[in-house]
């Protein structure tokens, strides 16, 4: 039996999304936690994130702030911010989210229920959601975590889903 905890966090300025997926490979159950942290409190984003479950197994991926040209003063508070972030989470990956849309679709969100979360300021929820499986999807024992879970929805027999905090 193998129990993974993965966290997804979409770090910003005036929200931080934060979501988990406890995954029970042996009950075929996904439970979903989510927390949205006002502000850019690098501590209690971490607090929030370490509180996801059992981090015995746990990988965290934050989604790594690119500066695209549209935000100049948002570029150093950011990359500050992440760096702390970071520093604080030791078991954390930064992942640049290019090609995570074209790779993490909609309708996989969908099976994995991480489609519609409480509307924050960017969608951050959504965007911890989708880092998460797109961190999932580029490690090597994750994806066939990923390729199951698919493989049974397609079949007809999904994975059992529970939502937790934060849930509407």
């Amino acid at each position: 039996m193998t129990k993974y905890t993965l966290v997804g966090i979409d770090p910003g300025l005036v929200h931080t999304g934060i979501v988990g997926l406890l995954i029970d490979d042996e009950k075929r159950q996904i439970t979903i936690n989510h927390v949205v942290v006002e502000g850019d409190k690098v501590a209690d984003i971490a607090t929030a994130a370490m509180d996801m479950g059992d981090h015995t197994l746990a990988h965290i991926w934050i989604e790594q702030y690119i500066q695209r040209g549209t935000a100049f003063k948002t570029a150093g508070p950011m990359q500050r911010m992440e760096a702390l972030l970071h520093q604080a989470l030791p078991n954390s990956e930064l992942r640049d989210n290019r090609g995570a849309k074209k790779i993490v679709s909609t309708e996989m969100m969908k099976v994995f229920d991480v489609w519609k979360f409480p509307t924050t300021n960017h969608r951050d929820l959504q965007a911890a959601a989708r880092i998460l499986l797109f961190g999932m999807i580029k490690d090597v024992v994750l994806n066939n975590v990923v390729y199951r879970i698919l493989r049974d929805y397609i079949d007809g027999s999904p994975w059992t889903i529970i939502k937790q905090s934060g849930t509407p």
